[in-house]
Protein backbone atom coordinates (compact mmCIF):
# COMPACT_ATOMS: atom_id res chain seq x y z
CA UNK A 1 0.00 0.00 0.00
CA UNK A 2 1.33 3.52 -0.51
CA UNK A 3 2.36 6.08 0.98
CA UNK A 4 -0.68 8.09 -0.31
CA UNK A 5 -3.46 5.06 -0.26
CA UNK A 6 -1.94 4.83 3.50
CA UNK A 7 -2.81 8.41 4.38
CA UNK A 8 -6.16 8.47 3.12
CA UNK A 9 -7.14 4.99 5.06
CA UNK A 10 -6.11 6.74 7.91
CA UNK A 11 -7.89 10.28 7.35
CA UNK A 12 -10.95 8.36 6.71
CA UNK A 13 -10.72 6.09 10.06
CA UNK A 14 -9.77 9.62 12.08
CA UNK A 15 -12.42 11.81 10.31
CA UNK A 16 -15.06 9.54 9.35
CA UNK A 17 -15.03 9.79 5.72
CA UNK A 18 -17.69 9.86 4.17
CA UNK A 19 -16.23 9.62 0.29
CA UNK A 20 -13.00 8.67 -1.31
CA UNK A 21 -12.39 7.87 -4.74
CA UNK A 22 -8.96 7.85 -7.29
CA UNK A 23 -10.32 9.69 -10.30
CA UNK A 24 -8.10 9.17 -14.03
CA UNK A 25 -6.99 11.90 -15.21
CA UNK A 26 -6.66 12.77 -18.54
CA UNK A 27 -2.98 12.60 -19.94
CA UNK A 28 -3.14 16.29 -21.24
CA UNK A 29 -3.67 17.23 -17.69
CA UNK A 30 -0.53 18.78 -15.84
CA UNK A 31 -1.11 16.65 -12.43
CA UNK A 32 -2.04 13.48 -11.65
CA UNK A 33 -4.60 13.30 -8.91
CA UNK A 34 -3.71 9.97 -6.28
CA UNK A 35 -6.35 10.83 -4.03
CA UNK A 36 -9.33 12.70 -3.16
CA UNK A 37 -11.88 12.45 -0.33
CA UNK A 38 -14.60 14.57 1.59
CA UNK A 39 -14.85 14.34 5.20
CA UNK A 40 -17.87 15.74 7.38
CA UNK A 41 -17.50 18.48 10.19
CA UNK A 42 -16.12 17.24 13.46
CA UNK A 43 -16.83 18.31 17.06
CA UNK A 44 -14.27 19.47 19.67
CA UNK A 45 -13.69 16.50 22.02
CA UNK A 46 -12.16 16.95 25.38
CA UNK A 47 -9.44 14.01 25.78
CA UNK A 48 -7.99 12.36 28.26
CA UNK A 49 -4.16 13.02 28.45
CA UNK A 50 -1.77 10.13 28.84
CA UNK A 51 0.66 12.36 31.11
CA UNK A 52 -2.50 13.42 33.27
CA UNK A 53 -5.40 15.61 32.69
CA UNK A 54 -7.05 16.46 29.51
CA UNK A 55 -6.39 18.38 26.91
CA UNK A 56 -9.06 19.93 24.01
CA UNK A 57 -9.39 18.64 20.56
CA UNK A 58 -10.83 21.33 18.38
CA UNK A 59 -13.38 20.14 16.10
CA UNK A 60 -12.87 21.02 11.96
CA UNK A 61 -15.70 22.13 9.51
CA UNK A 62 -16.34 19.97 6.56
CA UNK A 63 -13.33 19.64 3.48
CA UNK A 64 -11.76 18.00 0.57
CA UNK A 65 -8.85 16.25 1.35
CA UNK A 66 -6.25 16.13 -1.78
CA UNK A 67 -3.08 14.52 -2.64
CA UNK A 68 -1.45 14.93 -6.39
CA UNK A 69 1.72 15.04 -7.66
CA UNK A 70 2.78 17.89 -10.51
CA UNK A 71 3.22 16.06 -13.82
CA UNK A 72 4.16 19.61 -15.83
CA UNK A 73 8.23 20.57 -16.47
CA UNK A 74 7.68 23.28 -14.97
CA UNK A 75 6.94 24.54 -11.22
CA UNK A 76 3.90 24.85 -9.92
CA UNK A 77 2.58 28.49 -7.96
CA UNK A 78 -1.27 28.21 -8.17
CA UNK A 79 -3.49 25.98 -8.88
CA UNK A 80 -7.39 25.65 -8.94
CA UNK A 81 -9.25 21.80 -8.44
CA UNK A 82 -12.79 21.54 -8.99
CA UNK A 83 -14.24 19.47 -6.29
CA UNK A 84 -16.68 17.17 -8.84
CA UNK A 85 -19.90 15.28 -7.81
CA UNK A 86 -22.54 13.16 -9.85
CA UNK A 87 -20.47 15.16 -12.54
CA UNK A 88 -20.96 18.48 -11.79
CA UNK A 89 -18.59 20.75 -9.92
CA UNK A 90 -19.61 21.54 -6.50
CA UNK A 91 -17.08 23.57 -5.01
CA UNK A 92 -13.59 25.11 -5.61
CA UNK A 93 -10.51 25.47 -4.13
CA UNK A 94 -7.40 27.06 -4.59
CA UNK A 95 -3.36 25.59 -3.63
CA UNK A 96 -0.57 27.85 -3.52
CA UNK A 97 2.95 27.18 -3.08
CA UNK A 98 5.93 25.84 -5.19
CA UNK A 99 5.56 22.54 -6.37
CA UNK A 100 8.08 21.40 -8.34
CA UNK A 101 7.89 18.30 -10.82
CA UNK A 102 7.26 15.37 -9.24
CA UNK A 103 5.70 16.71 -5.68
CA UNK A 104 3.89 15.18 -3.95
CA UNK A 105 1.40 17.40 -2.04
CA UNK A 106 -0.80 16.57 0.38
CA UNK A 107 -3.29 18.73 1.75
CA UNK A 108 -6.93 19.58 3.07
CA UNK A 109 -9.01 22.61 2.84
CA UNK A 110 -12.38 23.89 4.06
CA UNK A 111 -15.20 23.25 2.04
CA UNK A 112 -18.50 24.93 2.52
CA UNK A 113 -21.43 22.78 4.03
CA UNK A 114 -24.07 23.40 1.91
CA UNK A 115 -21.64 22.47 -1.30
CA UNK A 116 -21.01 18.71 0.88
CA UNK A 117 -21.50 16.11 -1.67
CA UNK A 118 -24.27 13.84 -0.21
CA UNK A 119 -23.10 10.35 1.31
CA UNK A 120 -22.33 7.80 -1.16
CA UNK A 121 -21.64 10.26 -4.05
CA UNK A 122 -18.91 9.73 -6.06
CA UNK A 123 -16.44 12.49 -5.74
CA UNK A 124 -13.24 13.64 -7.60
CA UNK A 125 -10.98 16.59 -7.42
CA UNK A 126 -10.40 17.90 -11.12
CA UNK A 127 -7.28 20.27 -11.98
CA UNK A 128 -9.04 23.54 -13.76
CA UNK A 129 -6.39 25.95 -14.27
CA UNK A 130 -2.90 26.91 -12.82
CA UNK A 131 -0.39 29.31 -12.66
CA UNK A 132 3.23 28.29 -13.08
CA UNK A 133 6.27 30.02 -11.32
CA UNK A 134 7.25 31.83 -14.60
CA UNK A 135 3.87 33.53 -14.81
CA UNK A 136 2.77 31.36 -17.82
CA UNK A 137 -0.61 30.01 -16.92
CA UNK A 138 -2.83 26.63 -17.95
CA UNK A 139 -5.92 25.77 -18.15
CA UNK A 140 -7.66 22.08 -18.62
CA UNK A 141 -8.68 21.79 -21.90
CA UNK A 142 -12.60 20.72 -21.03
CA UNK A 143 -14.03 22.10 -18.65
CA UNK A 144 -16.08 19.59 -16.10
CA UNK A 145 -20.18 20.72 -15.52
CA UNK A 146 -20.95 23.24 -13.10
Amino acid sequence: MSFVSRFFAAAATAAGLLLCVQPAIAAESIVSVEGCATSAATTTQTISSPFGGSFTQLGTGPMVMIAYSNKSTKPISSIIFGVVSNGKVVDMFRDQGNFTTGAVVMHAFGIKADLMPAAGSKVSCEPLAATFTDGSKWQAPVMPNH
